[in-house]
């Protein structure tokens, strides 16, 4: 099974979404095509290994990101932990890097960037200035 989140956070939580985007690029590139032909190819046997090791992906970020987004207090105001969580499980499938890198042609490295702007954009406040 892929997992994300294995070992401590960064206290900066836009460096915690930017590793989560660097390493589901990592995963995707060399398989993203193996994990599509699961997906789609309507054999019930390799469909139904591909919904359990999604379920199996989601508990491994609820175990890994759970504490982390419990105590972040940059989360935008209305998430929740949870939704958190299953937002950062949705944009991490293995979905968004075909359509952007096999279907619209872009390089791997502009996948793993646009991720991790979308992820810090969707879950967190911007940054306090404290400069005076």
């Amino acid at each position: 099974a892929m997992t994300l989140t294995r070992g401590p956070q960064s206290p900066d939580p836009e460096v915690t979404l930017r590793t989560i985007a660097r390493v589901t690029r990592l995963i995707y590139e060399p398989c993203a095509d193996l994990v599509r032909f699961t997906r789609e190819s309507g054999d019930a046997s390799l469909v139904k290994r591909y919904r359990e090791n999604e379920e199996l992906r989601y508990a491994n970020e609820r175990d890994g990101l759970g504490a982390w987004l419990r105590s972040s207090d940059r989360l935008l105001e209305g998430i929740s932990p949870s939704e958190a969580l299953a937002i950062i499980w949705a944009m991490t499938g293995s979905e968004h890097y075909t359509q952007l890198v096999f279907e619209r042609g872009w390089t791997p490295s502009r996948y793993e960037e646009w991720l991790g702007d979308a992820l810090i954009n969707m879950l967190l406040k911007p940054r306090s200035h404290r400069s005076r």
